[in-house]
């Protein structure tokens, strides 16, 4: 029921942002079946609970158990609020979830006498502790919270006994933040809520800092703010059995800037991705596992969490499947092998997660073992009792296996397209300046929030040097052997040399470099793209220096030698040449460079190829409408090197370049 309210209640694209997608009951209460085998003494807890699916498949597991037991409402409530536990970063679904909490329970409230009252063990946190560290309260009467950017590097102290009790805490910290809002007496707040002397003496120099922050502007999050963060420092001291649920599936690159950053310093830390090449395009999922493993899980614990299906054999999982991580204080083992991973993928329809998923479990134990290559498949209807399982074995992919690997690049950034891609616009007088163009933003191309709707007045019919108009190849480029229609763009590329980077700021361009119009052009670009961003726009549109690749490329190689194989990074197999060296290649498409014609179609004719689809599928990630990420899994084929001497590769080229070649009439 919260469920259903919870996604009419939040829109999809805010749910999408936050990666949360709503775990069907079934797979909820099969999963709390399979990891809690005594939910009457193991704790358990859900680290992002949403609208409480898992918290409520729980509470039903431990009533049933209860029953079975003879144990009295009372005793059974206090199980209920010591062993099912939920913690969510949204406020909606902390509501929805601690409601779906009583009234899975409430035969067990309406029943236990002299019940006292209670707020149900459901809380705003931020599971991740992406601010403070767990490791900082062991041991401490007090646990402190470091003021987010604060040049003085004040704290915000409470004591641990008021913390314990979190429903007292939260309604105090609610009175005191009502009270220095208005200007009132925030001592007098903590003596309305209950709290004794003690904790209201240890409490005085937090709420000077209140009332400090209160004056500078600060104030209006520190309510949020000490609630958000300090619940989940107390439950990783005290650790939990079960750690289950299903993590937010978003990628590196969805998250805001210092978010990622922070996100991808973790997982760095506990050395769970395989290479960096695609390291943006890897999924959070992973690190929220290992993460809350780390933070919560007793020893001999079990986590158990939906994942999505490329955890099981993509690449980039590899040393993350191993179970041998780095912890926050020690090397983290994790027994992946505790069960048998579920695979979901064969379901049909499989349409409940954006991308098929599977379930994995894992117990925390003194020596790792690495996730099994077979599996657990269910096949039938989502939901159904008529559900076959059986023991598969996996296709994993180990890395790359073609020589061709090495030469791919992909394309450059060239984001947000509403401020770079132009078409001409009608002159002002009869002809135009010797060497400009008159552009406004580019109508055609599809644009994405907050960009499509920018005010873009300042850079409509401008007039501009044309020695900065580029064409670039999109992935509406190109079909199967033909290269289409190229789209212009202007770009702040100042000479043959490429971009050119301030001495003093190597993440800006030199606006000595660009031509006065280019540079106002520029800096109103600049402007716009990081009021909203903490990247420059310069640096995102050189991302891992893609754009700089290809001009380097373009200057030293011999013209006539200018030859390209570009493929699109998803969708069908595409593949076409580019024997034009002025083409920029944008990130919707992969490039490599080859030395002939007839290897630039021998390439083109595999990557087209019917067989090449059905080689690479088992080693892809898959998406409701099929395969997807070609780009990362295409080399990992054994497919050699063109050879002219080799009657088969000589053949290829001549059937792709037949294909290429248009039809007449």
């Amino acid at each position: 029921m919260a469920s259903a309210l919870y996604q009419s209640v939040i829109p999809a694209p805010e749910r999408e942002h936050l990666g949360e997608y709503y775990t069907p009951d079934w797979l909820a209460e099969a999963m709390v079946r399979h990891a809690v085998t005594d939910p009457l003494t193991q704790r358990v807890l859900d680290p992002a609970c949403g609208s409480g699916s898992f918290l409520v498949a729980a509470i039903r597991h431990l009533l049933v158990a209860a029953d079975r037991a003879d144990l009295t409402p009372a005793e059974t409530l206090t199980k209920l609020r010591r062993n099912v536990i939920g913690v969510d970063v949204h406020p909606v679904a902390v509501h929805l979830a601690r409601s779906e909490w009583v009234l899975a329970s409430r035969d067990a409230i309406a029943d236990a006498a002299n019940r006292p009252e209670f707020a149900p063990p459901v809380y705003l946190g931020d599971s991740l502790q992406m601010i403070t560290r767990a490791e900082g309260m062991l041991g401490q009467v007090e646990a402190s919270i470091p003021v987010t950017g604060d040049p003085l590097r004040r704290e915000l102290r409470f004591p641990r006994s008021l913390i314990e009790r979190p429903e007292m805490f939260d309604a105090a910290m609610e009175r005191v933040a009502a009270q220095i809002r208005t200007d009132g007496d925030s001592r007098q707040a903590l003596v309305d809520a209950g709290i004794p002397e003690d904790e209201r003496l240890a409490l005085e120099p937090t709420l000077d800092l209140l009332n400090d922050l209160h004056t500078e502007g600060s104030d209006h999050i520190w309510s949020y703010y000490m609630r958000n963060v300090v619940r989940p420092l107390v439950l990783a001291e005290e650790s939990v059995d079960v750690v289950i649920g299903n993590p937010p599936w978003i990628t590196y690159n969805q998250t805001i800037d210092r978010l990622g950053a922070r996100l991808k310093q973790l997982s760095v830390g506990y050395g769970i991705w395989e290479g960096a090449q695609f390291a943006t395009n890897a999924d959070l999922a992973a690190l929220f596992f290992t993460r809350c493993a780390d933070l919560y899980l007793a020893p001999g614990g079990v986590c158990a969490m939906v994942m999505p299906h490329s955890a099981l054999a993509q690449g980039q999982y590899a040393k993350w499947r191993t179970g041998r991580w780095m912890g926050s204080d020690a090397p983290l083992k994790m027994n992946l092998a505790h069960s048998t991973p579920w695979d979901l993928e064969p379901l049909e329809p499989n349409n409940f997660f954006p991308v098929p998923a599977c379930v994995v479990y894992g117990s925390r134990m003194e020596s790792s073992s690495a996730l099994p290559s077979e599996v657990e498949q269910w096949i039938g209807e989502p939901g159904s009792v008529d559900v076959e399982r059986s023991v598969s074995r996996l296709v994993r992919d180990e890395g790359f296996q073609s020589p061709y690997a090495g030469r791919v690049r992909n394309g450059a950034t060239i984001f947000p397209r509403r401020l770079f891609f132009v078409e001409e616009a009608p002159l002002v007088g009869p002809v135009a300046a010797a060497g400009t163009i008159r552009v406004s933003p580019h109508r055609e191309l599809p644009g994405r929030e907050p960009w499509h709707s920018l005010d873009v007045a300042e850079i409509t019919q401008q007039t501009v040097e044309s020695n900065y108009l580029f064409d670039v190849a999109l992935g509406a480029s190109i079909a199967p052997y033909f290269r289409l229609r190229t789209f212009p763009a202007l770009l702040p590329i100042a000479s043959q040399e490429g971009l050119e980077w301030l001495p003093s700021d190597p993440t800006r361009l030199d606006p000595a470099s660009l031509s006065p119009r280019m540079r106002e052009r520029w800096a109103f670009l600049s402007d716009v793209w990081e009021q909203r961003r903490a990247m420059t726009l310069a640096r995102r549109l050189d991302y891992v220096h893609a754009l700089s690749a290809q001009l380097e490329w373009r200057r030293t190689i011999d013209r006539d030698l200018a030859i390209r194989v570009i493929y699109a990074s998803s969708g069908h197999p595409t593949a076409a040449v580019c024997d034009d060296p002025n083409v920029i290649v944008e990130n919707s498409l992969y490039w490599m460079p080859v030395g002939t014609h007839e290897e630039a179609h021998y390439v083109c004719g595999i990557i087209n190829s019917v067989a090449l689809r059905e080689l690479v599928a088992p080693l892809m990630p898959k998406g409701q409408f099929g395969v997807r990420h070609l780009h990362t899994h295409l080399w990992k084929l054994p497919i050699p090197s063109y050879d002219g001497g080799r009657t088969a590769d000589v053949e290829l080229a001549q059937a792709a370049a037949e294909a290429a070649k248009r039809p007449r009439g």
